[in-house]
């Protein structure tokens, strides 16, 4: 089998047939003898292809089986199934009659005999069955290994493969420098780059493309979340219950679920997963070097990873430490990813959760079946059927129709159990049912398991669910509804026709049919319930008829490819999540009577770029814009008065924007990680104040653009910092906190640059603080000045005592932009904005001694320095200072 035929055929789905029955057109098969272990070499792979002439019949695999919890290394035969794609569950040993069962349920194995005396080999008759009698004549097989041939563009590798359980491992390091649509990885970004990039990108170890062949290549984890997989076309990266499922298998008493207490997926199976070489114990270290036995032949190296560290010039860990990528994202944090670690000194099985931004080693998983190449010509089958009476379709259908019918048209009366029935054809690829009635149906025998109630003319609930072969559907007659989940996971189909009397979809109608990429709903259809087209990563333009009113949580959630959607001019509401994750969508305008926008409605809408929202809108929903990075367009309706919580956070593009007056409740983290300059109308219930957006009651601080760059001074009487209020102002290094603060809401101060902190409360116990304010702060780099009668007071109590405390004195300063200072021959220039004239300006000597006083008049004051000595000095306005020099 060539690998491009096999990549061609390696998301078809496989059928189970008796085991005994190995091919459809044994006329040409020739008797054959298959080599034993030792004559076998599986140095290229762990897999071979077994081959008669031109004919495959079979893959032989050494691979690590578990029995009765213990391993052992086994050469064993898997045939393919009449579809030609290999029955992994069953494998024939080639030196004993014996065969090794995996269970697929649990990922087990147990060996049988096979009821037949060992008389030295193993022969494959020429009716197609297996026999461990000597045949007379008997060929030997072709021989060679199976590989993983990956084309993308330009680019080929072929990969090693080894079988664990039921898993098919590649047995090498991903090396490819493209997506497997061909498209190109960033490749080799400076270390000062790559640790701030959030978007794919990929390096060899110490920047050495030499490093490829050997160790693969090193991904950050954006480009395993790609849409665009890293992984070959038919296999993922590892999820987390993938590594889960390997560490079971191989050791069945110590494995464990991933947490992150322990840390661990077993403290021992990490032997049989390194490799025996290429394990170094570090010159410094004390520990013993503990290398792999290999006993999976997964043969897992050290080949390190990117670091952080500025003493190992970007990379670490080679010979010492082996990281590999799991698909998985941690559910602690979305800036994080879970991963699997090896050690040089330790057999366990490390599992915990690292920066998106860390480059590491992939290896991938089969996901898809994996066939052999064709026999002959499959004879398509086309069948038609008119059911009399509903519940009799399984009585007018011959059983070997069920296997070899790929087209299928249905007319008559139908109810649940004849569904039921339609599921059994297994290789089904088109249906039609035309001009049906459906008959409404009560019992144990319907698409549902237990006792249920189906509705007349609705096709019932899971119908169709799981059916990957079913490409095109079509309906005509009197259906009024499709039950729940009616084609959900159906992947493959890309053509759906559904009847104009239609008036109500039941909700994961269409649940991940990734290849479905348009639809034509009928006119009357009025309810499209939840989740209806969820995960349809294909759909890309879609219009809703008039009577949609409401349009329900999830119904286009992860819709990637939706370019356009055409509203019913009469939808009055959009439910949370409704098109989230649709990253497609450049531009969208509302119909005028929606009044609100669901929680994360339109959240990562990667390319929404402006948005008209509908003037009856008065309220926004929690994350509803959440990472609409290219969002550089928005105008508030005048009715509004409600903002979400993170409503509008990582709208990094969104520069300006103007509240309305009407607004009345701004959510936490509205503006959480942008840039953004507000307009406010006279009659605003906010202002802004030396740019900060806060209550005009002066009680609250709501948000800092991230790009603000000079110390802040939070004026006397603000009470509360909205959560997440500086999050993400990487340049905030000062800030004067008020003696009237009395809380300090979540993240607020996280993710800042603060190494200065003056906190003017005398009580600390009086200040509300909830959880996270600080981020991952390092407390110990951050000075923080509390009033001198408070001091003892503030060194009992967290997390104030875990700062380098300092007392305020009269010289404690802030610098802020709003006061302009120059120093001139005989005097001193200083320009205040409006809202300080009436404060005093104090001149201190560098000890503190104050000489100088003066309340100030004009928005330009100038202060003569003749009588004053020369030196450094600090000129105080209200709260703001700053500190000059007099020559």
């Amino acid at each position: 089998m060539t690998q491009e035929t096999m990549k061609e055929k390696v998301t078809k789905k496989g059928i189970v047939i008796m085991l005994c029955i190995v091919y459809g057109i044994v006329q040409v098969l020739a008797q054959v003898k298959i080599p034993l272990p030792e004559k076998l070499n599986f140095e290229a792979s762990n897999l071979l292809l077994v081959s008669d002439g031109d004919n495959e019949l079979g893959l032989l695999a050494k691979e690590y089986v578990v029995l009765e919890g213990k391993g052992q290394t086994l050469t064993l035969l898997y045939l393919p199934k009449e579809n030609r794609e290999i029955d992994f569950s069953v494998g024939y040993r080639i030196d004993q009659a014996k065969k090794v069962l995996h269970n697929t349920s649990n990922n087990t194995s147990a060996e049988e005999t096979v009821g037949e005396i060992w008389q030295g080999a193993l022969f494959l008759t020429n009716k197609g069955t297996l026999s461990y009698a000597p045949i007379d004549g008997a060929q030997e097989v072709l021989i060679k290994p199976f590989l993983l041939e990956d084309k993308r563009g330009d680019e080929t590798e072929h990969y090693a493969l080894v079988k664990v359980g039921l898993q098919i491992w590649m047995r090498d390091n991903l090396r490819t420098g493209r997506f497997n649509d061909g498209s190109t990885i960033v490749t080799n970004l400076p270390k000062d780059q790559w640790e701030k990039s959030k978007s794919p990108a990929m390096t060899y170890y110490d920047g050495n493309k030499d490093n490829k062949d050997k160790m693969g290549a090193l991904y950050n984890w954006y480009a395993v979340e790609n849409a665009i997989s890293i992984a070959p076309k038919g296999w993922i990266v590892p999820r987390m219950e993938d590594w889960e499922s390997l560490a079971k298998y191989i050791d069945p008493k110590g494995a464990m679920t991933f947490d992150y207490e322990t840390a661990s997926l077993s403290y021992t199976a990490g032997e049989m997963l390194k490799s025996k070489t290429e394990w170094v114990k570090p010159s410094t270290a004390t520990g013993q070097l503990l290398p792999g036995n290999n006993a999976t032949m997964l043969d897992m190296k050290a080949y390190g990873s990117t670091s952080t560290s500025k003493y190992f010039n970007g990379y670490s860990g080679l010979n010492r430490q082996g990281y590999f990528w799991t698909s998985t994202v941690s559910d602690y944090s979305d800036t994080k990813a879970l991963f699997i670690r090896l050690y040089w000194d330790s057999h366990t099985i490390n599992s915990y959760m690292e920066d998106k931004f860390m480059g590491y080693s992939v290896r991938c998983i089969l996901q898809a079946p994996l066939p052999l190449s064709p026999w002959q010509e499959v004879n398509k089958e086309e069948l038609s059927l008119n059911v009399s009476k509903a519940g009799e379709l399984a009585s007018l259908v011959k059983p070997d129709q069920f296997t070899m019918v790929k087209s299928l048209t249905i007319s008559g009366t139908l109810d649940a159990r004849d569904f039921r029935t339609l599921r059994r054809f297994d290789q089904l690829q088109t249906l039609n049912l035309s001009n049906i009635s459906i008959d409404a149906y009560n019992g144990t025998e319907g698409t549902l398991e237990g006792s249920k109630v189906y509705n007349k003319e609705e096709i019932p609930a899971e119908s169709f669910k799981g059916m990957t072969s079913l490409v095109s559907f079509s309906a005509s007659g009197t259906l009024l509804a499709l039950g729940a989940g009616t084609f959900e996971g159906c992947s493959a189909l890309a053509q759906v026709v559904l009847p104009e009397s239609l008036k109500k979809l039941g909700g994961s109608n269409f649940l991940n049919c990734t290849s479905l990429s348009s639809l034509t709903l009928p006119s009357q259809v009025e309810d499209l319930g939840i989740a209806t087209f969820k995960g349809c990563t294909a759909l890309g333009t879609i219009s809703l008829p008039n009577t949609i009113t409401q349009i329900k949580e999830e119904v286009f959630n992860s819709c990637q490819s939706l370019t356009r959607i055409t509203f019913s001019p009469n939808i009055k509401g959009i439910g949370a999540s409704a098109f989230n994750k649709c990253t497609s969508l450049s531009e969208i305008a509302l119909p005028n009577q929606i009044t609100k926008i669901g929680d994360l409605s339109f959240a990562h809408c990667s390319k929404l770029k402006s948005i008209a929202l509908s003037n009856a809108i008065t309220e926004i929903g929690t994350s509803a814009f959440l990472n609409n990075a290219d969002l550089n367009e928005l105008h508030l309706p005048d009715g509004l008065n409600k903002i979400g919580n993170f409503a509008f956070e990582g709208c990094t593009s969104l520069t300006r924007l103007a509240l309305p007056s009407s607004l009345s409740y701004l959510g936490d983290g509205a503006f959480k990680g942008t840039a953004i300059q507000f307009n406010l109308p006279e009659n605003s219930l906010y202002k802004l104040h030396n740019g900060m957006l806060m209550s005009r009651d002066n009680k609250t601080v709501y948000n800092l653009p991230v790009n603000y760059a000079q110390p802040v001074v939070i004026p006397e009487g603000v009470e509360t910092l909205a959560g997440s209020a500086f999050f993400g102002c990487k340049s905030l290094t000062h800030i004067d906190l008020p003696s009237t603060l009395k809380k300090i809401k979540a993240a607020a101060l996280s993710n800042t640059a603060l190494f200065h902190i003056v906190l003017r409360v005398n009580d600390p116990a009086n200040i509300t603080l909830e959880e996270n304010v600080f981020g991952t702060m390092d407390y110990t780099r951050c000075e923080l000045l509390v009033p001198e009668a408070s001091f003892d007071l503030y060194q009992t109590i967290a997390p104030w005592n875990l700062f380098k405390l300092s007392k305020i004195t009269a010289t404690t300063i802030i610098d802020s932009i709003p006061i302009k200072v120059a120093v001139k021959k005989e005097a001193i220039m200083v320009v205040v904005p409006e809202e300080y004239l009436g404060e005093m300006i104090h001149l201190y000597t560098i000890d503190g001694r104050l000489i100088f006083s003066l309340q100030i008049q004009t928005e330009e004051v100038q202060v003569s320095t003749s009588n004053f000595l020369r030196g450094a000095y600090f000129l105080k306005v209200g709260k703001t200072s700053q500190k000059l020099y007099i020559q």
